[in-house]
């Protein structure tokens, strides 16, 4: 199966994490077409083009008859955070911060950048 690619506008970072060239063993990756929007990923594995990593959550939300949401746990799980633009941390966007932090018990003092 081939992996589709993000858009190119994606940050090259992100193209490299979630659609690599090859696998951590140096095994060449097939790539299929690009998609510029999630719900074009989707319509592209129900059409057989390809495959995408997707976090457990898209099963619930994003339920098909034409995808096949398959479980592994052979990889390191994807990390989600809360992000917002530097001029915009108002005390209500950083108390939104602090209490979803607080909601899944994550020590603010461990995060990457002050929220």
């Amino acid at each position: 199966m081939r992996l589709l690619r993000l858009p190119a506008g994606a940050p090259e970072s992100m193209r490299r994490d979630r659609t690599p060239d090859e696998t951590p063993a140096g095994r060449v990756i097939e790539h299929g077409p690009e998609a510029a929007t999630f719900n074009e990923v989707l319509t592209l594995v129900g059409a057989g083009q390809g495959g995408v990593v997707v976090g457990a959550q898209t099963r619930r939300y994003y339920a098909r008859p034409d995808v096949a949401y398959v479980p592994f746990s052979d990889a390191p799980p994807l990390l989600w955070a809360l992000h917002w633009r530097a001029d915009a941390a108002t005390s209500r966007v950083q108390a939104f911060g602090a209490a979803a932090a607080a909601l899944v018990g994550h020590d603010r003092t461990q995060l990457p950048f002050p929220v």
